[in-house]
């Protein structure tokens, strides 16, 4: 797939449990929590209307954007494994995070539910998460590959002891 936008509507896709991107480039991923029936009537999204059955994401190859920060309207997410090559820098955006959290108050910590997470041959990653002590349920942090990636693992295990 090449698109330099596409829209995930969390409406349509409010039963989506798994979703895997594989050898696309795609410049951005927005949000759209707006059904047709009531389009101008929602102007945010609540957590019933974000990806609320999204548990696993796995995304291989994808080249465009530089993070995935709208993996924050799926806070039931426990799976998450991204393999490059890729253009990605950091997986949640601070400052997009933000953005987002200032709109959207019911969207709590990113990843809170997240079991496994793995991160391979992303030559670009220089982070996950600005918070990363804020991973309570991870129980597998595999990496491999990620040169700009510093001491990841090792900042995990500080904040779980």
């Amino acid at each position: 797939m090449s698109a330099p936008v596409i829209r995930l509507n969390t409406v349509a896709l409010g039963g989506l449990q798994r979703f895997i991107i594989l050898d696309s480039k795609i410049s951005e991923i927005k949000i759209d929590c707006k059904s047709k029936e009531s389009a101008g009537l929602l102007p945010m999204c609540t957590s019933s209307q974000g990806f609320k059955h999204l548990s696993i994401v796995q995304i291989f190859e994808l080249k465009g954007p530089r993070d995935l920060t709208w993996l924050l309207f799926a806070q039931n997410l426990t799976f998450l494994s991204v393999s490059g090559p890729s253009s990605i820098e950091e997986i949640i955006n601070r400052e997009k995070a933000m953005s987002i959290t200032n709109v959207h108050p019911d969207i709590v910590v990113p990843f809170g539910k997240l079991e496994v997470l793995d991160v391979s041959l992303m030559e670009e990653l220089k982070g996950i998460s600005w918070n990363l002590p804020a991973l309570p349920s991870l129980k597998k942090f595999t990496t491999r590959d990620c040169p700009k990636l510093p001491n990841a693992a090792t900042e995990l295990l500080r904040h779980e002891e």
